[in-house]
């Protein structure tokens, strides 16, 4: 064997610039010799592997990759995997990611070692609230209705599909309550009316539906939070036809619903106006019955009660009185003095009649006065009827620059103390506020509510303290920001809504990306919008916003149009329409000529052109001709051709995109649902770059299931976040809505997550868990004097979090080379065509199969279908059976998983895998918690063929099964043809099971040396734990402790340790020492970090009347017999283990159960410490968790430690 010891290039960014001198042993192609020196070699590494010897200088986290001698990247062998420091050693065996041997000649190796990033949340825009990271009322619905009361304020609105997201402030703005309760109808979403009766508040909703809330509390008492029954007030209770389709139920409903609503406290009663019917019912405010109806209120619109009882209603544009006694309107204040009334209140301290007059242009009548000016303004009556005040511009709030004390578009107004006023507005134009007035109508503050389904601000090249966000609404707009970073706040400055909605052809940036050409301010869509080309021009002199460019789909998608704004007027004419003969364009804009690369989603997936303008008019409008455009050439991977979803161009003129199979599945045929639903897509997920002559350098990236996410891998990635230090940001929604933007150096090296490690004291869901979206995207500022970076993302209900991110410095880089001599002997030949399908008329593959055939891959939705004519039971079942050929060199899992389409829960009744002779899976043991899904990992080699049988149970109806299969460089997707055969080896063979090995003592923490809120454990590795919320050093039993006060849910406070964790299912043991006085409170549990469906906890310690309870779901709560709240240290272990689960407390056995695994698991489970949303006190000290069931001496042994 030839050897060779070379020093390599390197390169250490860090402190005094010193260099480590790096040795690699080069060995050469020769079948089934050692490595020299008889390094050791992984399980699966081939006898003929080349080893590369690196060392790294501190602890942190490496990844490292091979390339050509062209420079393209042939394969990744490291991605960001935890680092000792000290010297390593890794194999490679010559083959690409996909199992190709690589052709003989020199190579190159490039390693990149960092401590990682750090993230500190900022603030967010597009929202304002406090404390800063709640969420707004406000996203798929504003809020239209607001009350008061003296402990303060309510306001309620749609944040999601199917929740109303209830807030009460105080009268500083602190939030005292959230309730997102669910609907009975999730698709009836706006709120119309909210009203208070004493201490219960109610919302009405366009159908009818009416829901009471307490005011101390928020909870819901017209059935529950989670189980929503509503009252029913609507005019009659005639049903429509039974076969009409859901809109029209609903349709039918709202013609019947009230349209606004009002308490009288002194009579316990709701009052609901009906100007449907000209009429007024009154209805018991504790049972929701009628109690009596009043006429003859033509052109009804707001209604109010004064502290007596009397009603006051908007009739006729005028405004009257009445009550129960005398239901006869008596005038108060004449049509003739109003203008367009709306809403109005009395205000009980002075008795004072406040007015809120709204037209807009959607409410001008037909006719000659159609061209009416809009009206916004708020007047002030006594409550004898004199005028006292008008308010506000009568035309409303207009373009440009913000004015606060405007109004437009008020939807309700109420009293505040002091003789002030509270207003909101928005239906249909941002800023989408509740406001604050005083008695002589000066602006005091304002909360703005968040947009529909997706906030990002966008910052200006420049000047990243400015920022803008999409002012959603039915007549979209741009917002513009400024963020105070030294105070963590942002306003409005600029508002502009009008400039678009006066042009047809104009459209509103839906993912604003800002960029810069010779001077001037563009705004475009980017690649990632929903809609076509839409780009416009800031001018931050004048104050304006001109539209220049657009595309999109009209009449239906029958027909489209690309318009230029030849003459720069920011209006559309005929002859600046083009109508084309494709789809529409769309797609990322360079900043350095103006041209527009189409991408997928915004030409309705007819990308793969580039347009150049023909020329760029006098004021800067690029003008694009469609018979100009040029081809594009797609990404070619494998055979397969992608056209990426967004692009970027480095200084360099490299080219960076993304794309992400899942949105399309060719080889599955997987429905489209996919694409959004996609915890449940199989596919391709890469970030790819070309160089600056348009040759492809490398491809990176791997798709993985959420459950399951590793290190460097995708589950939905979308977009590009920018280039930055060097770097380039790729967006992903892993775990459910979790944002993980993930930073690649230009080299194609994995570096970090931007969020993986906080800085500060606040809750770990800011950092991409509750402020997340599906469709996950972001934007970069750097400043050019500092290097400081901000991240600002997108969020589905709240504002656009800002973060500041570090850690770009001090990075160790290292190369050396390596010579191939000789292909790899073994390798994949990718020669197979499918499985044997036995498909059965019997639930357990019993007798004979009714149907015999070859599925090129186990990928199917039946649903309510029969998978053939020739099955017909309810209940059946299938077999495939054949061999399976292995692709690298690596451990492979095999997945069997069911419920991929969107909303559909069907899987397996049961199911058993065998992998050679072996059965490695069987959903009826107890072992697997009777799951029918599951994943099992083996090692195999490149090119070795393995038998291969599946057997599961269906029910029809529920009927849904993949079989995908993934190894550390391969995507997690379905197993397709090319692997699998339809015969089984002659030979069976064993396969050895992979095992995951962890450390006996997976994290220790004793808090003898924090890092400001983070602490990392002592064993080492890639674990830390962040103390959140209000925390101190305090004496430990031992040293030093950790000491948490929480105050309820807006002020909780948590150790959290992050999911790098990787919490084990079974043979577990969690101890530590606390000191604590409160009767009830959280102390630990096992979390997976997410937003949606795959947030959950268990393994849970707690505090229940002075006694601790161990929770694990499905299993019996243990709980010891003493108290522990006496302010003295205890130490608490608990056990998971074969015999069962175990409770001890200071050394002792108190309980034991017969759990032996959890119920649910995932690599991604992190811990919690701490009081949580408690109100309690409670300090910690030498946190230790073991990857072991520890036995009763050594229990004793921790707890007897002096």
């Amino acid at each position: 064997m030839m050897r060779r010891w070379i020093t390599p290039r390197s390169r250490w960014l860090g402190i005094g610039g010193i260099g480590l001198s790096i040795l690699l042993v080069f060995t050469f192609g020769i079948p089934h010799r050692g490595i020299a020196e008889n390094a050791p070699q992984s399980p699966t590494s081939p006898p003929d592997s080349l080893e590369i010897r690196y060392a790294v200088a501190q602890a942190g986290r490496a990844s490292l990759a091979v390339y050509d001698a062209s420079g393209r990247q042939v394969r990744t062998l490291l991605t960001g995997k935890p680092h000792a420091a000290g010297e390593h050693r890794i194999a490679w065996d010559g083959l690409d990611r996909y199992g190709v041997p690589v052709a003989p000649g020199e190579y190159t190796w490039k390693l990149v070692a960092s401590a990682g990033l750090r993230a500190e949340f900022i603030t967010q825009v597009g929202q304002t609230v406090n404390p800063v990271w709640e969420k707004a009322t406000g996203n798929h619905e504003p809020p239209a209705s607001i009350a008061t009361d003296a402990t303060g304020i309510y306001r309620v609105g749609a944040t999601n599909e199917g929740a109303h997201w209830a807030v009460k402030i105080d009268w500083n703005g602190r939030h005292l309550w959230t309730n997102d309760r669910w609907a009975a109808d999730p698709w009836v979403q706006s709120t119309v009316a909210v009203a208070l009766v004493k201490d219960r508040l109610f919302e009405l909703l366009p159908n009818g539906h009416v829901y009471g809330y307490s005011c101390a509390t928020g909870r819901v008492f017209t059935g529950g939070d989670f189980d929503p029954k509503p009252w029913v007030l609507r005019w009659n209770s005639d049903a429509p036809a039974a076969d009409a389709s859901d809109e029209a139920k609903r349709a039918h409903a709202a013609a019947r619903a009230p349209h606004d609503l009002a308490g009288d406290a002194s009579q316990d009663l709701l009052v609901a106006a009906y100007p449907q019917h000209d009429s007024i019912v009154w209805y018991s405010a504790k049972t929701g019955e009628k109690i009596a109806v009043a006429g003859g209120l033509p052109q009804l619109a707001g209604i109010t009660c004064d502290t007596a009882g009397t009603v006051y209603a908007i009739s006729a544009g005028a405004v009257v009185r009445l009550t129960r006694d005398a239901p006869k309107p008596q005038p108060v204040i004449a049509a003739d003095r109003l203008q367009f009334p709306w809403r109005l209140t009395i205000h009980p301290e002075s008795g004072d009649f406040l007015i809120a007059e709204n037209r807009t242009a959607a409410d001008r009548p037909a006719g000659n006065d159609r061209k009416a000016a809009p009206h916004h303004r708020v007047q002030r009556f006594s409550k004898t009827g004199k005028h006292l005040q008008s308010l506000g511009n009568p035309a409303g709030r207009q373009d440009g620059i913000y004015r606060p004390e405007d109004f437009r578009n008020l939807t309700d107004i109420d009293a505040a103390p002091g003789g002030g006023f509270l207003i909101t507005e928005g239906r249909h134009t941002p800023p989408r506020r509740s406001a604050e007035f005083t008695a002589d109508g000066q602006f005091k503050r304002e909360w703005i509510s968040a947009q529909h389904y997706g906030v990002i601000a966008a910052p200006e090249p420049n000047r990243p303290e400015y920022v803008w966000t999409l002012a959603n609404a039915p007549n979209s707009g741009l917002i513009r920001w400024h963020v105070d970073f030294a105070q963590k706040q942002a306003k409005v400055v600029e508002i502009y809504q009008d400039v678009f909605a006066d042009n047809p052809y104009a459209i509103v940036p839906p993912v604003p990306q800002l960029l810069e050409h010779r001077g001037r301010l563009y705004i475009q869509g980017g690649g990632l919008q929903p809609t076509g080309l839409s780009l416009c021009i800031y001018d931050p002199i004048a104050k304006r916003v001109r539209p220049c460019n657009a595309s999109e789909s009209r009449e239906n998608k029958s027909k489209q149009y690309l318009w230029n704004d030849l003459n720069d007027d920011g209006k559309a004419s005929d002859d600046e329409i083009t109508w084309l003969k494709r789809t529409k364009l769309g797609g990322w804009i360079h900043a350095d000529d103006l041209s527009l690369q189409t991408t997928p989603t915004p030409t309705d997936y007819q990308a793969g052109h580039l347009l150049k303008p023909t020329r760029i008019t006098a004021n800067g409008t690029p003008i694009y001709d469609v018979a100009a455009a040029t081809v594009s050439p797609p990404w070619n991977e494998r055979g397969q051709a992608f056209h990426p979803f967004d692009f970027r161009r480095g200084s360099d003129g490299s080219l960076y995109g993304c794309f992400a199979d899942s949105l399309r599945n060719p080889v599955e045929t997987h429905e489209n649902h996919g694409a959004w639903y996609y915890n449940s897509c199989s596919g391709i997920d890469r970030l790819v770059k070309w160089n600056a002559q348009g040759q492809p350098l490398w491809s990176v990236g791997r798709h993985s299931p959420d459950a399951d996410h590793d290190t460097g891998s995708t589950a939905m990635p979308r977009g590009l976040v920018g280039l930055t230090h060097g770097c380039i940001i790729w967006a992903d929604a892993s775990d459910e809505e979790t944002c993980r933007p993930t930073v690649w150096t230009e080299d194609g090296l994995y570096v970090d997550e931007l969020l993986r490690i906080p800085l500060g004291n606040l809750p770990k869901s800011l950092y991409g868990q509750d402020n997340a979206n599906e469709y996950a995207c972001g934007h970069i500022a750097t400043d050019a004097k500092t290097g400081e970076v901000i991240y600002s993302a997108v969020n589905s209900a709240g504002g656009s979090p800002l973060y500041r991110i570090t850690g770009w410095n001090g990075w160790q880089r290292e190369s050396g080379r390596i010579r191939v001599t000789k292909p790899a002997a073994r390798f994949a030949k990718r020669n197979g065509t499918g499985l044997t399908a036995e498909y059965f008329n019997t639930p357990d593959c019993t007798g004979k199969p009714a149907l015999t055939r070859v599925d090129p891959l186990v990928y199917f939705n039946w649903a309510n279908r029969f998978p053939d004519p020739a099955i017909n039971q309810e209940t059946y079942s299938v077999r495939w059976s054949g061999s399976y050929e292995a692709t690298t060199n690596e451990p492979t899992r095999f997945e069997i998983r069911g419920s991929f389409p969107w909303r559909d829960r069907g899987e397996p009744l049961w199911s058993r895998l065998w992998l050679g002779d072996s059965l490695v899976f069987d959903s009826r043991n107890p072992a697997t918690s009777g799951r029918a899904t599951g994943t099992v990992t083996v090692m195999l080699h490149a090119g070795q063929t393995i038998g291969i049988r599946l057997e599961c149970g269906f029910r029809k109806g529920q009927a849904a099964i993949a079989l995908s299969h993934d190894t550390p460089t391969l995507d997690r997707r379905a197993i397709l043809p090319e692997h699998l055969h339809p015969v089984a080896p002659s030979v069976a063979t064993r396969v050895p099971l992979a095992t995951v090995t962890r450390p006996e003592t997976l994290a220790h923490f004793d808090w003898e040396s924090p890092d400001g809120t983070l602490l990392w454990s002592k064993t080492g590795g890639d674990r830390f734990g962040r103390a959140t919320g209000q925390s101190r050093i305090v004496p430990g039993r031992f040293g030093h402790a950790l000491e948490l006060t929480a105050q309820g849910e807006f002020s909780p406070a948590a150790f959290s340790i992050d999911e790098e964790l990787q919490f084990p299912d079974r043979n577990t043991t969690v101890a530590f020492w606390f000191r604590t006085t409160a009767a009830r409170t959280a102390l630990s549990e096992v979390k997976r970090f997410s937003s949606y469906n795959n947030r959950w906890s268990d393994h849970r310690l707690q505090i229940e009347g002075g006694i601790v309870q161990f929770q694990l779901t499905d299993a019996e709560t243990l709980a010891s017999p003493m108290r522990v709240n006496d302010g003295d240290w205890h130490h608490l272990a608990a056990v998971i283990g074969p015999k069962g689960h175990s409770l001890f407390v200071d050394g002792k056995q108190v309980a034991q159960g017969k759990c032996t695994v959890r119920q649910r698991d995932s690599n991604r489970l992190g811990m919690e410490f701490g009081p949580g949303s408690s109100e309690a006190v409670v300090a910690f000290d030498e946190v230790q968790i073991f990857s072991r069931p520890l036995d009763e001496s050594e229990i004793l042994k921790l707890a007897a430690r002096k």
